[in-house]
């Protein structure tokens, strides 16, 4: 079968893949949580929305911060320090950790780079180093443990928005202000973690045994040890996890063989963690130690807790933002990145991948194509006012920290730029700009698993069904309403019409009403009155004559529907119809309330 390609722009250079790629994927996010109808029946205020996407009439909306937690091990300092300079931006903050099995010079000479008397870092006091490092066992919950020890130091540094894990091995693939650039169009509540309850063969091989991590209580790192017993799967809550999937598709729209994703890797919102570590809810501390016995509990803590808290479980992206390789079947830890998967990276648009060895050279080529950064140097942005051509690093003379220059817009500069000078009409270069977002578009699309491309033809998928669940649930709470609405109108009608009937007043506490009757008869009739001794019983006899007893209230409707013709047919006999003859009670041993309409006497 021919496959079927995409044709970009010639300004589109492969350098410049990775932003706009990614540009499409969070952009079209944006797009849909800004176009789809807001259909939660129950909205909990405990969320804070974000309000980072101003009204563009009065400018773009606020850059984001994020909070990079930047972890290693033994001989990990030169490569921190090479990750901090790729992924540095003044707006951002950044913790860096060498574990236990670092030794204290290495942890001290990082300490020395971050304070430097004429460094950047120090006139910017953004850079931190964990100085009491902690034990980390990679399969035991102390890689958990360390996680949330550096979101609460991060929570107390100051403001800002996401939270994203990097290790040594790790390393960005877009600049800093594309990334700030893009986000700034986002929810602040966003998450972005792979995550699925259909946890496959991880059932036997994490869920059901029962581990212990010695680096709780030892200070030389051990491998975990389990135990012979093996327990259930919870039942009052459900396991989330990271199961290994396809990372994406080939031209033809099939998936490409070996390459997978596993994601303990996550970009999470500060709300999401402010929950996690105070927990107003006790689920957050439940979790946590359901999974201190859990193997690589890394894999499912933070995707286990949102997505079992109503609050935080539709907040979810399910991408964790990075691109990883594994070998086919896979091994325990992904394939190394080289030169040879540098196209690969690029096309699949996420702004980090890992993993990489220290000093491969294709961690150059990314410096050069796509962060404009040389060795020892920071990542160019709109910060960097020095000219490169007589400083050693143009961020050495810095400006504001909220200036950017993002590389797509930057391009899309120089495609109007190149389109001038040709003579090539406004038209045909905004032709190319929608073109190439369109062709974006779809890819991302694609990834979201909203459409599928079979030979040349794109099919639809559909939207998320929790969208479908949602409108049927507002539709019979719009049933319920209406309900609702129709008796309480009905009532209020009846109270409008009882309204001018006040005069039958309430004259004691006993509930007894002055109740007067009115009885319609033939003109000519006789009536015989004869009342009791005691004066309890009072007897009417009409002498066959027909009649009809009726209250006040309904002399006065009838008054009313005289005046009001249409409210005629709305209006209820409240009448009495009776034989010839009958026995009025009135009240001298027992109270009684009266009307057309309800006997209340009890």
């Amino acid at each position: 079968m021919k496959r079927s390609h995409i044709h970009l722009p010639r300004c589109l250079a492969r350098k410049w893949l990775i932003p706009v790629l990614f540009t499409s994927t969070i952009s079209l996010i944006s797009l849909f949580i800004t176009t789809l109808p807001h259909h939660n029946p129950n909205p909990n205020p405990s969320i804070p929305i974000s309000d980072s996407n101003s009204n563009p009439r009065t400018g773009p909306p606020e850059l984001p911060r994020f909070a990079y937690y930047l972890s290693g091990g033994a001989g990990d300092g030169p490569r921190l320090k090479r990750l901090l300079q790729a992924a540095y931006h003044p707006r951002n903050f950044y913790l860096l950790h060498l574990d236990l099995e670092a030794s204290d010079a290495e942890r001290l000479e990082l300490a020395r780079y971050a304070r430097a008397e004429e460094g950047v870092l120090r006139k910017f006091g953004n850079v931190m180093v964990v100085g009491k490092a902690n034990l980390v066992t990679y399969k035991g919950p102390t890689v958990i443990a360390c996680t949330l020890h550096a979101v609460a130091i991060l929570l107390r540094k100051g403001r800002w928005d996401w939270f994203v894990n990097l290790s040594a091995s790790d390393y960005p693939l877009v600049p800093q202000d594309d990334l700030l650039h893009i986000f700034s169009y986002l929810p602040r509540d966003l998450n972005f973690l792979e995550h699925t309850s259909n946890i496959g063969w991880k059932e036997f091989q994490r869920g059901r045994p029962i581990i212990v991590d010695p680096g709780l209580y030892h200070s030389k790192k051990s491998g975990v040890f389990g135990a012979k017993e093996r327990r259930s799967l919870p039942a009052s809550f459900k396991l989330f996890m990271d199961l290994p999937l396809f990372f994406g598709m080939n031209a033809s729209g099939s998936h490409e063989d070996g390459v997978l994703k596993r994601s303990e890797w996550v970009v999470l919102s500060r709300s999401f963690l402010e929950f996690s570590i105070w927990g107003w809810d006790n689920l957050p501390r439940t979790l946590l130690m359901y999974y201190t016995n859990f193997m690589s509990p890394q894999e499912g803590y933070f995707h286990t807790v949102i997505c079992n808290h109503k609050d935080y479980q539709n907040t979810t992206v399910n991408h964790d933002l990075h691109y990883i390789r594994w070998d086919d079947p896979p091994k325990q830890q992904p394939m190394n990145l080289t030169l040879g998967h540098f196209d690969n990276m690029i096309q699949s648009g996420a702004p980090f991948a890992r993993n990489f060895a220290k000093d491969d050279p294709v961690l150059d080529k990314i410096d050069e194509e796509i962060l404009r950064r040389s060795d020892g140097q920071f990542t160019l942005g709109g910060w960097c006012v020095g000219n490169s051509a007589r400083d050693n690093d143009p961020c050495v003379v810095h400006g504001s920290p909220n200036a950017v220059r993002p590389s797509v817009a930057d391009e899309i500069v120089a495609e109007f730029t190149e389109a001038n000078s040709s003579a090539v009409s406004l038209d045909k270069v905004e032709e190319k700009n929608i073109r190439r977002r369109v062709y974006d578009a779809l890819n991302v699309l694609m990834a979201l698993d909203i459409i599928f491309k079979e030979g040349k033809e794109i099919r639809w998928k559909g939207l998320p069904s929790t969208d479908v669940k949602d409108m049927e649930q507002n539709k019979a709470l719009r049933v319920k309403l209406m309900n609702q609405i129709g008796k309480k109108a009905a009532y209020l009608k009846d109270l409008e019409e009882q309204f001018p009937f006040a005069h039958i007043s309430l004259i004691s506490k006993e509930c007894f009403y002055e109740v007067s009757l009115s009885t319609q008869t033939n003109p000519h009739a006789t009536v015989e009155i004869e009342i009791s001794e005691d004066m309890q019983l009072v007897h009417f006899d009409f002498n066959s004559t027909p009649f009809s007893l009726h209250d006040d209230a309904y002399i006065l409707k009838l008054l009313r529907c005289y005046q009001h013709p249409e409210s005629r047919n709305n209006s209820q006999n409240s009448s009495v119809l009776s034989s010839s003859s009958s026995d009025v009670a009135s009240g001298g041993t027992k109270s009684f309330c009266w009307n057309s309409e309800m006997d209340m006497s009890k």
